[in-house]
């Protein structure tokens, strides 16, 4: 058990990000090399497999949705022609290739985590210079990460369900609120990195984060913290719906409008952007309200 005053300087702060880069990037990527994990396009995919808006950009029909791409559902298969052949080139690829993407992956997450690490280091106070700290935040960002990969990967529901101002929220309200801020940054680019690197899902997700932080005051109450999840979500739920409008709004050719994207949207409601956005934020409140002081021990 780390010692609680132990201080943890920059090699320490190396050694703790490039162990929590690996298993992020494992994360990330890792069902890729496992065979059983695979999608193919003659069979029901195995796991939720999902595309981003680049890459699916051509498609129509089942599973596109306006900010995630391709969608194709755990235990299903796809039918259309077009879809059929986009996976067939993503399940082609050979182990080099996704020992690249491993790579890639793990120099993002290090530099990330490096730089996180070294914030709070420099800004934090004592407190950030505490080896409990930093290896606790990022124990509990790899925890995180593995349980939104589970989810993404089990379920067809929208990426904003995931609950990612959580972990800033435990930031702020038993560190620092600025620091909080940073950590925001990076859980949100870590989330949508385990589906996609589309930016209109990284700004909701870093917008509804941001907006949980600063609306957390000194109180550190479950209620507070809850409150503060809430605020999260109406932050999330009004940029996804800006979003959404900008992304349509002035279609030609007979393309959706911009009110029409958003009751297409709203039409259904367990599969809308919106919505999840919405519940994701009071989801990160009540997490971080009823793990609140598990959460105290540990950073």
């Amino acid at each position: 058990m780390l010692r609680t005053r132990l201080i943890a300087g920059p090699w320490a702060g190396f050694v703790l990000s490039a162990v929590a880069a690996t298993l992020l990037a494992s994360i990330q990527v890792g069902s890729g090399f496992f065979e059983p994990l695979r999608v193919v396009a003659d069979e029901p995919a195995p796991v939720t497999l999902r595309l981003d808006r680049a890459t699916s950009a051509d498609l129509s029909g089942q599973g596109v949705t306006a900010h995630h791409g391709l969608v194709l559902e755990r235990n299903t298969e796809a039918s259309d022609p077009v879809t059929r052949d986009v996976i067939e080139r993503v399940s082609s690829r050979n182990a080099s290739d996704h020992l690249e993407t491993l790579l890639g992956l793990w120099l993002m997450d290090l530099l990330l985590l490096l730089g996180l690490t070294a914030y709070i280091r420099k800004f934090c106070g004592g407190q950030g210079r505490l080896m409990r700290t930093q290896a606790g935040l990022l124990g509990v960002i790899v925890c995180f990460m593995a349980v939104a990969k589970l989810v993404l990967s089990l379920t067809p529901y929208s990426l904003y369900l995931i609950p990612v101002a959580t972990v800033p929220i435990w930031m702020a309200g038993y560190v620092e609120r600025r620091t909080a801020l940073m950590v925001a940054l990076v859980c949100s680019v870590l989330t949508v990195s385990l589906a996609s690197f589309d930016l209109a899902p990284m700004l909701v997700l870093t917008a509804g984060s941001f907006a949980a932080v600063l609306a957390l005051q000194e109180d550190t109450r479950p209620l507070a913290l809850f409150i503060g999840g809430a605020i999260s979500g109406l932050a999330a739920a009004t940029f996804t719906l800006a979003s959404t409008m900008l992304l349509h709004g002035g279609v030609p050719d007979g393309g959706l409008g911009s009110f029409e994207a958003v009751r297409v949207d709203l039409r259904t409601p367990i599969r809308s952007d919106i919505l999840a956005a919405l519940a994701g934020g009071l989801m990160s409140g009540l997490l971080g309200a009823l793990a609140a002081s598990a959460i105290g021990r540990v950073l």
